[in-house]
């Protein structure tokens, strides 16, 4: 089992070029960067790849139609992201035929680019696509118990499709330590159960988005509600929620998945 460490793009990456050798070092095994308008994925990434040297890093994720196929490889090689650390992370975005589309593009980046490729996924085709397809997948709003099940589905699909190349399984877990910090995290899983897939996920699990996340006073606490994730799934990513783009919200975070890894 790992735990990863994942960011919006919109973070400054100065902040990254600081906090970056704190993350490695905390024992994170991926550093994750989604890619959402206002920000770049890339540049965060690159600003974590040039003061670290064993962290893997990962796009989480990036919509297709964003960055198309045939765009990966110039993105990655401009932002020195072409070593062997570098997962593409890719989405369907809004496109039009989602399935034929994704699956293409796996095969397109894979092979211009040379590295692994997750596919974010939350329903079943697509989860199922990652799995015969893709290098991993990225799942998204789990309970520990869920996050287990969807493993344990990647796992059937890959044995009966006869793949047997390593494959990533990872969920991002959302974590707020603080009052207003948790306030963000019920704004940000509100906004989330507002989309209908979305809604039907939640519907399907029985719980609300934010049941799914951790909701912390204290660095402690926090590791608590990480632990269990740990224990049923490959690799959990400490998603940040933080009330201020500041040093010290981030380093709590670093410190509460730092303690989570010493306990399990």
């Amino acid at each position: 089992m790992t735990l990863g460490f994942g960011v919006t793009s919109t973070i400054d990456p100065a902040m990254i070029q600081r906090l970056g050798p704190r993350i490695e070092e905390a024992g994170f095994s991926i550093f994750w960067s989604n890619d959402i308008p206002g920000g770049s994925s890339f540049d965060v990434l690159a600003a974590c790849a040039g003061v670290t040297s064993t962290i893997k890093l990962a796009n989480g994720i990036v919509p297709i139609d964003r960055v198309p196929a045939a765009d990966w490889r110039d993105r990655l090689d401009r932002a020195g992201l072409l070593g062997d650390r570098m997962y593409a992370g890719i989405g369907s975005g809004k496109i039009a035929k989602p399935l034929d589309t994704m699956r293409e593009a796996v095969s397109v980046i894979r092979e211009e680019t040379g590295r692994p490729v997750v596919v974010g996924a939350l329903r079943t085709n697509m989860r199922r696509l990652a799995a015969e397809h893709a290098d991993g997948v990225l799942l998204n709003w789990l309970t520990p118990e869920f996050a287990s099940q969807r493993q344990q589905e990647m796992a059937e699909i890959r044995q009966h499709s006869g793949q047997t190349d390593p494959f990533l399984s990872a969920a991002f877990v959302r974590v707020a330590i603080g009052e207003r910090a948790i306030e963000r995290l019920r704004h940000e899983a509100s906004k989330y159960e507002s989309f209908p897939s979305y809604g039907k996920h939640f519907a399907e699990m029985g719980v609300s988005a934010f049941d799914t996340a951790v909701a912390a006073s204290t660095i402690e606490e926090a590791a608590d509600g990480l632990a269990p994730f740990l224990h049923k799934f490959d690799h959990p990513v400490l998603r940040c929620v933080v009330a201020e783009e500041d040093d010290d919200a981030y380093l709590q975070l670093i410190e509460a998945g730092k303690l989570t890894l010493t306990q399990v």
